[in-house]
């Protein structure tokens, strides 16, 4: 009961310090009046931090477009609750403290509960048992796409986060359920779009049902859509600039620093192995701040790790399991954790471990339920040793590892740069370059496992690792990190008042700083 309790005031009150600090920013935040019929769709989270940005960036855009803004509050699902949650949420939905202070500062309501009508269920079921009966596979769930929205990519990802689960069950009725919420938004957001002129759109994320399938529609109806405190680089991202994904086009990276002169490009390469070098020697940058701690930090020394037997390391790095595998465009598998028990049933199947030692690390920043999944492996999979999370990286460059296993992770050129080789098998920021070794398919990514130490790194392409860091984390393609007021992460620092790290705001200096990246886009 507690809990339920603790649930409802959240949803209505701020806490005492995170009310006085929010209100204290209010007349900073008060939206100007409309000058045109053009609309702005905001995301409303339930933390003061991110609410604050997300207005003051609308704020901005409103500023200069003229444009009305109107707040999304991500609650349809209320809909496929029991009639009295349905009626309460339809009623209590403009009183969410999130809502109440939007409207304080001049926000009106465009999108939530209120919007669902009988006739948008009745829709969205009709498709539902359409369709449902052909979600017989994992990677059909995946791939489905309904009215160019990535509704599959989406369902999977919130199922594997809201049921604490690493991988889907076909037959869960939660599942279901999720599918029918998913197109039940879909089918309420798509009339919303198609009643007013969505100019832009602000989101916290692009990923999960409540938001993936309003930016995919968002971009369909011409907005330009912009994730808003769950973007890295820069920290105030357009997705419509990367196929609709809340990461940078790393497709371009070759292209956009080949028009560099050459001396511009010495100096990029300076300053990419100036940072990878950083990095290794355990810095925490912009890259990987969201870490609790720098991967290369702690013991290097580690019991049984070298290479015993004539068999070297074969070390699989794990993905966090619930944590939106398909926030790029592909991987070969359905998720992380079909990847990594087809990897060790290969191995088994093969006899592989005859030829290895098969490690396995953890990922370091999992959420703590997941331990549960990791154990599961362990005892499955007898010939494995599950690492210390803990570990520096740095001894796995020490061991004569035959190589790393991946799906997307930073790890590639970190070990590249060590003279590890580095096994991927999906979209990734360095799938433009090709220091590491990205398999497109699974028989291309087997046969890596298989040759593992067989593979070979070519000294020559250090500089593309140098090239990949710079482009990615260093070059500057709008609001850099250093001026934006709404740090997500801050290293080496305990925060007091987490939700209030706007308590310097100032709107005035904000829009300073936004303007000459928003000026593209009005």
């Amino acid at each position: 009961m507690n809990k339920y309790l603790a649930l409802v005031y959240d949803s209505f009150f701020f806490t005492g310090k995170e009310r006085g600090c929010l209100w204290s920013k209010k007349e900073d935040l008060v939206l100007p009046k409309p000058r045109t019929e053009g609309v702005i769709l905001v995301d409303l989270p339930h933390v003061s931090n991110q609410l604050v940005e997300n207005l003051a960036v609308s704020k901005s855009f409103s500023e200069h477009s003229g444009n009305k803004v109107e707040y999304y509050v991500p609650n349809i699902y209320y809909a496929n609750r029991s009639l009295v949650v349905r009626c309460l949420g339809k009623w209590l939905s403009n009183f969410f403290k999130a809502s109440t202070f939007a409207r304080k500062v001049g926000a009106y309501h465009g999108l939530s509960i209120s919007n669902v009508s009988l006739s948008d269920k009745k829709e969205a079921n009709k498709v539902k048992r359409q369709v449902w009966s052909s979600m017989s596979s994992k990677q059909n769930l995946v791939d489905f796409t309904f009215r160019g929205v990535s509704v599959g990519k989406a369902v999977y990802d919130t199922y594997l986060r809201v049921t604490k689960k690493a991988t889907v069950d076909l037959v869960d009725p939660k599942l279901e359920g999720l599918f029918f919420e998913a197109l039940l938004l879909l089918v309420v957001a798509e009339k919303y779009f198609q009643s007013r002129k969505v100019n832009y759109v602000f989101l916290g994320h692009s990923v999960y049902v409540n938001w993936q399938i309003v930016s995919d529609l968002a971009i369909k109806y011409g907005a330009k859509v912009f994730v808003t405190f769950n973007s890295r680089f820069p920290p105030l991202h357009c997705v419509n600039e990367n196929r609709g994904l809340q990461t940078l086009d790393h497709t371009v990276y070759k292209d956009k620093f080949r028009v560099l002169s050459p001396a511009k490009q010495g100096e990029c390469l300076r300053l990419g192995k100036a940072l990878i070098e950083k990095r290794l020697n355990g810095a925490l940058d912009d890259g990987v701040v969201y870490m609790a701690r720098s991967a290369y930090s702690g013991k290097t020394s580690v019991e049984g790790l070298e290479s015993e037997s004539g068999r070297r390391p074969l070390i699989f790095m794990l993905h966090s399991f619930s944590d939106s595998p398909h926030i790029y465009k592909n991987m070969v598998f359905p998720d992380f954790w079909e990847w990594i028990v087809q990897s060790l049933e290969f191995i088994e199947t093969n006899k592989l471990y005859d030829k290895y030692n098969i490690f396995i690390k953890p990922h370091p920043n999992r959420f703590q339920y997941e331990d549960k999944f990791v154990a599961q492996l362990k005892e499955k999979f007898r010939f494995t040793r599950i690492l210390d999370d803990k570990i520096n990286n740095q001894a796995f460059g020490n061991c004569n590892a035959a190589a790393i296993v991946s799906v997307y992770g930073s790890v590639a050129p970190e070990f590249t740069t060590m003279g590890v080789p580095v096994i991927l098998c999906g979209d990734n920021p360095t799938a433009a370059y090709d220091f590491a070794f990205n398999a497109q398919t699974k028989d291309e990514y087997f046969e890596l496992i298989r040759r593992a130490d067989e593979l070979c790194l070519d000294p020559d392409k250090l500089n593309q690792v140098y090239e990949f860091m710079y482009m990615h984390f260093i070059r500057s393609t709008g609001v850099s990190f250093s001026d934006y007021p709404f740090k997500r992460w801050k290293p080496a620092e305990k925060i007091i008042g987490f939700n209030c790290r706007y308590s310097d705001f100032s709107y005035i200096k904000f829009s300073k700083i936004l303007q000459p990246y928003l000026q593209k886009y009005i």
